[in-house]
């Protein structure tokens, strides 16, 4: 099992299993790093014996983690989705010069969300 797939199992982050591992002096370094079925069975108890406001904390980070990326996410779409309006809307203003006929005319540009405005 990778270190990714046991903090997924566990519910928490690859860092706070690297964090344990580092502390057990067990070989893993990354995320993809394997582990061996003993050490992961010792990972699984320093995580059950650990306070409960560690895990807690672990949760929290997470949620924030999954906020932040939902904005990150969102915000990127908003780009994309004005990026891919521009590109129509040149496309069809050269589409008119090539056939000699007037541009179709422009909608009003809509209103950029900010990432700060997405957060509940």
């Amino acid at each position: 099992m990778r270190v990714f797939e046991l903090a997924r199992s566990l519910k928490t982050t690859s860092a706070d299993v690297l964090k344990i591992v580092a502390a057990l002096e067990i070989e893993a370094s990354t995320a993809l790093s394997r582990l061996e079925a003993d050490d992961i069975a010792t990972i699984r108890t320093r995580l059950a014996t650990a306070p409960a406001a560690d895990a807690a904390s672990r949760v929290e980070r997470q949620e924030a983690k999954r906020q932040a990326n939902a904005v990150q996410r969102a915000a990127r779409d908003h780009v994309e989705a004005d990026a891919l309006a521009a590109a129509i809307s040149r496309s069809l203003a050269a589409e008119a010069e090539v056939r000699g006929i007037p541009p179709p005319q422009q909608a009003a540009p809509q209103s950029v969300v900010q990432p700060e405005a997405l957060i509940p």
